[in-house]
Order: structure tokens, then C-alpha cells, then sequence
């Protein structure tokens, strides 16, 4: 199956052209009681992302179950079930680790597949940097988000998310291609 037809990971506006990024007027400094926009669009790009990757994983789960319990409906029935029990992308946040663990029940190495290409292992990270932020803003502990963000040095709060978006659109888009090409060898 072609998996590369997915819509974006996120919906929300695209983040500015790549030479945008680099001044601080593409990203200019959030209004004073901005603190729910931002918010509102962390929580917004880690919910796509994480909706992308649970659907991704449904779609390999019934790919991976139709190639091997052809015609057999008990078969298929306790296959789909066992490859989504206790899936951690039904429990939590869409980690690099819980994308690991739900993934490798498909035979996906993803350990193997970062180690293999060092771009990949910096978007993981910057993956899971930004669920710091996620996690921080949604628990109440903005200052965490802050500091975490301010660490980055970037120009403002919006500079980060737009980076973020890029990054985590980016990782799709691998996650997509990594995907597809193992399914094809099922």
C-alpha cells in the first residue's frame, strides 16, 4: 500500500520559508498574554503528530495482518489484537521510545534505522525535546516550557513552533518512507 499520500502532519499554517526562519522579524516575539496561544499551539502540533503516527500504526497493523492471515478471520482477529494491546500510543505522549516499542512489533528496528542515519536521531530528539514543552505547558508548568525553550536560544516562542512544525513534518515524512518500504518486503 502507498503510504505516502498522508496529509501533513500538522494543520496548522505551514511554518515560514526556510530563509524566513533565520530573522528574528519572521518570528516576532509573542504579545504580552500570549501564554494560551501558546498553548494552544503546542498542544495542537503534538496532537497531530500524534494522531499521524496512531494512524500510520493502524494502517501497518492492518496491512501487516492482511498479508498474513489471508481468509482467516479468527487469525486476523487475534493478530490485530495482539500488535495493539497495551500499545503505548494509546496511553502516551508519541515519544521516540513508545514510537520504538509500537513500531518494533511490526519488525521495524527503529534503534537500527537512527543509528543509521544521525539526521534521523536529531529529529527524534527534537522530538522529544518539544514533548518536554508539550508536557510542561499542559501540566500547568509553563516556566519549564519557557526555560526549555529559551535553552534552544531562539528569538521568541513562535520561532520555536514553527521549527518544531518543521521538524516534526519532516520526521513523518521518514517515519512514512521507513514504513512503506518495510511493508513492501512483508
Amino acid at each position: 500500500p502507498s503510504l505516502h499520500a498522508r496529509p501533513p502532519v500538522c494543520t496548522l499554517p505551514p511554518p515560514p520559508h526556510q530563509d524566513q526562519l533565520l530573522t528574528e522579524a519572521a518570528a516576532p516575539a509573542c504579545p504580552a498574554g500570549s501564554e494560551a496561544l501558546e498553548l494552544a499551539a503546542t498542544l495542537r502540533l503534538a496532537a497531530d503528530f500524534h494522531a499521524f503516527c496512531r494512524g500510520l500504526h493502524d494502517l501497518c497493523v492492518d496491512t501487516f495482518v492482511s498479508a498474513v492471515a489471508t481468509s482467516n478471520t479468527a487469525l486476523e482477529v487475534r493478530l490485530r489484537l495482539l500488535l495493539t494491546d497495551r500499545r503505548a500510543l494509546d496511553k502516551g505522549n508519541a515519544t521516540s521510545s513508545v514510537l520504538a516499542q509500537d513500531f518494533g512489533r511490526l519488525g521495524l528496528a527503529w534503534k537500527t534505522l537512527n543509528s543509521a542515519d544521525p539526521g534521523r536521531k536529531q529529529l527524534c530528539d527534537a522530538l522529544d525535546e518539544f514533548l518536554i514543552v508539550r508536557n510542561s505547558h499542559a501540566h500547568g508548568d509553563s516556566p519549564t516550557a519557557s526555560a526549555t525553550v529559551a535553552a534552544k536560544q531562539v528569538p521568541s516562542f513562535s520561532f520555536y513552533i514553527n521549527r518544531a512544525h518543521t521538524k516534526l513534518d519532516r520526521l513523518a515524512g521518514q517515519i512514512d518512507d521507513e514504513v512503506s518500504k518495510h511493508l513492501a518486503t512483508i
